[in-house]
Formats: C-alpha cells, sequence, structure tokens
C-alpha cells in the first residue's frame, strides 16, 4: 500500500505587537516616548538636586506679628511664624513676653515644615499694654 505523505504548513509566528498603520502613526509615537522620558528624566533629576542641595541644615525660624486686638477673653496677639530653613521643626515653642511682671503666654505649634508657615493667636490679660508685647521663639526639636 502506498502511503500517501502530507506535508504540514507550518503557520508565520503572530507579532503581538500591531505595527502602525502608517509612518506618521509610528513618528507620534517615537515623539510621545522621548518627551515622557524626558519629563520622567526631568522630574528625577530635580528630586535628586534637591535631596543633594536642601538636605542638612537647621530651621530657621522668624516671628512676624499680625494683628492685635482686645477680645472677651483679652488682647489678642496673632502671629505668623515662618521656617525659612532647610530643616523641618517640631514642638515649636513659641512666648509673648508682656512688661508687667505676671508671666508670659506660651504656644507650641506641633509641626512647621521647611519653606512653611503658620499662623497662631495668644491672649493676654485685658489691661496689658499691646505695644509692648514681644513674641519670640523659644525653642523647638528635630522631627
Amino acid at each position: 500500500m502506498a502511503t500517501a505523505r502530507t506535508k504540514r504548513r507550518q503557520r508565520a509566528p503572530q507579532d503581538p505587537a500591531p505595527k502602525p498603520a502608517n509612518a506618521q502613526a509610528a513618528r507620534i509615537e517615537w515623539i510621545a516616548g522621548i518627551a515622557s522620558a524626558a519629563i520622567v528624566l526631568g522630574v528625577m533629576g530635580f528630586l535628586a538636586f534637591e535631596a543633594v542641595v536642601k538636605s542638612g541644615g537647621i530651621a530657621d525660624l522668624a516671628v512676624t506679628e499680625l494683628d492685635r486686638s482686645m477680645t472677651q477673653a483679652g488682647l489678642a496677639v496673632t502671629f505668623e511664624i515662618r521656617n525659612a530653613g532647610h530643616a523641618a521643626a517640631a514642638a515649636v515653642e513659641v512666648a509673648g513676653v508682656p512688661p508687667l511682671e505676671g508671666g508670659s503666654g506660651q504656644i507650641v505649634i506641633d509641626y512647621i515644615p521647611a519653606g512653611a508657615s503658620r499662623t497662631a493667636t495668644l491672649i493676654f490679660p485685658r489691661e496689658t499694654p499691646p505695644e509692648e508685647i514681644e513674641v519670640h521663639v523659644i525653642g523647638y526639636s528635630d522631627p
């Protein structure tokens, strides 16, 4: 008996990524890919620069008085504390010292990041002369 051999056709492997229909689509894909890579590299470079240049240091805290007004609770002295340093400050103690005997007002601000500011208010007795109160930073701790 004669045996007939049949040849099997081999199929060409399927291409997993479809090819663009024309050259303009390929050009747009390349431009988008290059632009994306440039953005990612730019962000990585900026973060590396910030990490090297702005690491370490101390907090540079400055107090600026914003308002002094009389309230039902007493004399309210509102101030802003700004951290111009490259390090954060935690548990920032601020005191307002009146010239009269009788103590001072104190407040603790939990956290002031580098380059940020916080606003707070100290309350003093009504008889405290508003023009003679001095507000200043007592101290802080590293977070």
